[in-house]
């Protein structure tokens, strides 16, 4: 009878929830896999649906500025009920079908409210006030004393004795969290689980593996916005340009660009070698617009520096802009002309290469150890606003975190938090 339904032509069947017990029990045990199908009570004769074709796109603009954004897009569709007859059972399951109803606008505003919270977390950690001087700075802009630069695999030193070591030695934190993409976050749970087998005196039988979610007791959270994707633009081309940079005339500068769009600052372009000659002090960059980014990162060496040596050396909008704070275009050429002291301690990403955050994100004011831990950041006013998001934005991927987060960034002073950059999983 179930083969027959779902083979029919004419229309899609529908189990109805209250089959009868020994009828349930009778067809898992026929095909274990309906255990995977879940039931979807009736809607009366007819039973109407919604597919999603996309979530939807929000997006952070200025006050005056129309910036680009779309709205989730459904397939609305209805289809005839068949209903699998028992006994005693049809009269009072149409009866309580035709008392139900769907309300399509349920899923589009949970939708909408994913999207929304989906983009709060990658501004959250990355932030696009560099791109749109009515935005706000993510944790990446605001932490700039503890930042390491790890270019290695990553271990348990790295995350206790560098990150945690340095926050902790600033103020007493009681709720910092670990901020991972979910592959560095499976890998950091296989270096806990030797450390257990070691101390271990017993014999442990795993099932699958251990699934570590502390380090010391503090959370690891897992976010999809902090491994770096295939770089694009791939490559960049670099010109001697003019006599009004700071430059050091006749020396060979290397360099390197980077997207960073709504999935977190991703891999870096190939390696584009410039010699100063001519009295030049000044390079023009030039590349292939990457649609997605909203902000590009550019990576030097000293002058005359090795290969692979390049350091972060400007961040710069991804899109340009008119007077109103509208994108009229993709940004694709940069003029620098910095001299080395310019030059800052970040390394460049590859594909594949991962950030890790550690976060205080206690609201409560901690009291400052350290002298230097009395040092405040601000970004004027510009998160205040988005408090009122926070119904938004309630998603289980991204409410754990953000906003609070954000709030308790704006509020503290940065030795509260560490990044570690250039993480490897092997």
């Amino acid at each position: 009878m179930i083969k027959l339904a779902l083979d029919s032509t004419t229309g899609s069947p529908v189990i109805p929830e209250d089959l009868s017990k020994e009828l349930t029990e009778l067809t898992l045990k026929q095909c274990p896999l309906l255990s995977l199908l879940p039931a979807k009570q009736a809607n009366g004769a007819t039973h109407s649906f919604i597919k999603v074709s996309s979530l939807p796109y929000p997006n952070f603009v200025g006050e005056k500025a129309e910036g680009t954004s779309s709205s989730a897009t459904f397939t609305r569709a209805s289809v005839t009920t068949k209903i699998i007859k028992m006994i005693d059972g049809v009269t009072d399951y149409l009866i309580a079908s035709a008392g139900s109803f769907i309300n399509a606008y349920n899923l589009e505003l949970e939708l909408a409210r994913k999207g929304f919270g989906y983009k709060l977390e990658s501004y959250l950690l990355w932030g696009n006030a560099t791109a749109d001087p009515y935005q706000f700075d993510g944790f990446d802009a605001q932490i700039t004393t503890n930042r390491i630069q790890h270019n290695a695999v990553v271990d348990l030193p790295l995350l206790t004795r560098q990150m945690l070591a340095k926050v902790r030695k600033n103020a007493p934190m009681d709720n910092l969290v670990f901020i991972c993409d979910p592959e560095m976050a499976d890998k950091i749970s296989s270096l806990q689980t030797q450390i257990y087998k070691t101390m271990s005196t017993k014999e442990v039988e795993v099932d699958g593996g251990f699934i570590m979610e502390t380090i010391k007791r503090i959370p690891i959270y897992e976010s999809s916005y902090c491994m770096a994707g295939p770089a694009n633009p791939a490559t960049i081309t670099a010109t001697a340009s003019s006599t009004s940079g700071q430059m050091t005339t006749g020396a060979t500068y290397k360099y390197r660009l980077s997207a960073v769009t709504i999935n977190g600052e991703q891999g870096a372009s190939a390696e584009a070698t410039v010699t100063l000659n001519n009295s030049k002090t000044s390079v023009d960059l030039t590349w292939t617009a990457n649609s997605d980014a909203y902000l590009y990162k550019i990576y030097r060496t000293e002058a005359n520096g090795g290969a692979n040596t390049e350091k972060i050396v400007a961040v710069i909008p991804g899109y340009t802009y008119d007077a109103n704070g509208d994108i009229n275009g993709c940004k694709t050429s940069y003029n620098d002309g910095a001299p080395d002291t310019a030059i800052g301690s970040d390394v460049f990403l590859l594909e594949g290469e991962s950030v890790i955050f550690l976060i205080d994100r206690d609201v409560a004011n901690p009291v400052a150890i350290n002298a230097g831990a009395l040092q405040s950041i601000s970004a004027g006013e510009k998160v205040t606003d988005l408090i009122l998001f926070k119904k938004l934005a309630s998603t289980n991927d991204a409410e754990k975190f953000m906003l609070f987060s954000y709030i308790a960034l704006e509020n503290r002073n940065e030795l509260c938090h560490a990044i570690a950059r250039k993480v490897k999983l092997a």
